[in-house]
């Protein structure tokens, strides 16, 4: 990357009698720091992505495990209610 951006502090400068003389100041090169912004808004963007991705698929297994446990209970329930049913049947064959 060349090195072009700049980051300039200047004051002018004035002659005792109010003109003009010139600036004084510095100039510091800032081209790493704006690589480095770069570079991290660029990593913000694929983290925010990511996460988002990340977010997406955690509502899909939640939903996922919520159908899956539905399913799982139903036999359990159909198996709960035929036992009661044969103590039932079987309190009524002994009257």
């Amino acid at each position: 990357m060349p090195r072009t951006k700049k980051n300039n502090y200047c004051k002018p400068r004035w002659n005792a009698d109010g003109s003009f003389a010139g600036y004084i100041g510095s100039c510091i090169d800032i081209s790493d720091r704006k690589q480095t912004e770069l570079n991290l808004t660029r990593m913000n963007t694929i983290l925010t992505q990511t996460t988002a991705m990340l977010k997406k698929r955690n509502d899909e297994l939640d939903q996922f495990a919520y159908v899956a446990s539905h399913d799982l209970k139903a036999p359990l329930r159909a198996i709960a209610n035929l036992s009661e049913w044969i103590e039932v049947w079987q309190l009524l064959r002994k009257l």
